[in-house]
């Protein structure tokens, strides 16, 4: 028996060029005609008897990244804007007010 991989080894035949893409043209042709005929009933059956595949599906479907383009600080006066920052800073200040220190020796690191 010989080597798959020597050097100068000719291998076998293997998968005549094409026949993959025929495989899935044949598969995606069926798959569709299956779906005209029963996809709505089929997805609405799935949804009643297996919502969590359902959600799945949905989920597979979906983009992988949300690109958000509205955004709230558009069309605002610099004024405004300061009064955010402000406001931020304020209960930023609070919060970090109403934190308790660590008791004993321990000392506060900052993150």
């Amino acid at each position: 028996m010989s080597e798959p991989f020597k050097k100068g080894n000719p291998g076998g035949p293997g998968r005549a060029f094409g026949s993959r893409n025929k495989l899935q043209h044949k598969f995606l042709c069926a798959l569709q005609a299956d779906f005209e005929e029963h996809g709505e009933a089929v997805i609405r059956i799935c949804r009643i008897e297996e919502p969590i595949k359902y959600l799945q599906l949905v989920a597979g479907l979906m983009p992988k990244e949300l690109l958000i383009s509205d955004n709230a600080l558009d069309g605002m006066s610099d004024e405004q804007l300061l009064e955010v920052i402000a406001a931020i800073r304020k209960a930023k200040a609070e919060k970090l007010a109403s934190v308790t220190p660590p008791a004993g020796d321990a000392v506060p690191t900052k993150h």
